[in-house]
């Protein structure tokens, strides 16, 4: 379920509770218990959604330095290929 659909419920069932409360419904402690629960479950959520945005920052972060780690090696390379060709023509002339 999504948060916002989490929310919905838990405001629906506190209206309907605030109901059953004035007219001494007996589905009371039910709808308490429904609500205790869905609550619960969105505290869980929240929790697993947290976990797993940090999960996909780390492992982006990770991915970015790798990448440029392979560029600064990419361009090293370049730079050590130009000064060895700078380093031929030299000796060439």
């Amino acid at each position: 379920m999504e948060i916002t659909d989490l929310l919905d419920k838990i405001k629906k069932l506190e209206a309907e509770l605030q109901t059953a409360q004035q007219s001494g419904d007996e589905a009371t402690q039910a709808l308490r218990d429904q609500i205790r629960r869905l609550t619960e479950e969105l505290e869980a959520l929240k929790v697993k959604s947290q976990r797993e945005y940090l999960e996909l920052e780390d492992r982006l972060t990770k991915k970015h330095a790798a990448e440029m780690e392979a560029q600064k090696q990419k361009y090293e390379q370049i730079i050590g290929e130009i000064k060895m060709n700078s380093n031929n023509d030299k000796e060439f002339l």
